[in-house]
């Protein structure tokens, strides 16, 4: 199995035991892709490359796998099944959890002789 992440996502890696939808065809919603995909395998173990296929698109944090292409060739005189698929990541992602406000130092200096004073302005939880 050829397993091509794209070094260009910030996903992190999911639990190899995810689920993953196989399409076949292109979703009609927004989707980012996340890598590409090609294994050979026996006839006899279709069943296993699929599961295979999808336990590696869920490894480069996809939620789907786009099958493109299943067909037969021969590898070192055997024949096999061949898979190209592409991992995906479907919809939207949820936005980043918002991290605790840091407090704002603020400086402010009177007009005349006096010492400037420092005020820590903490904005409370976010809503």
């Amino acid at each position: 199995m050829h397993v091509v992440r794209d070094n260009g996502t910030s996903s992190a890696m999911r639990d190899a035991d995810c689920a993953v939808q196989v399409l076949h065809a292109q979703p009609a919603e927004k989707a980012r892709e996340v890598g590409t995909l090609s294994v050979d395998g026996a006839p006899a173990q279709h069943e296993d490359i699929l599961s295979l296929v999808r336990h590696r698109a869920c490894e480069a944090g996809a939620n789907a796998v786009l099958i493109k292409s299943t067909d037969k060739k021969q590898v070192d005189g055997v024949r096999v099944d061949h898979v190209e698929a592409v991992a995906l990541v479907l919809g939207t992602p949820a936005p980043p959890a918002d991290p605790a406000p840091v407090p704002k130092t603020i400086t402010v200096t009177p007009d005349g002789p006096a010492v400037p004073k420092i005020i820590t302005v903490d904005p409370g939880p976010s809503r």
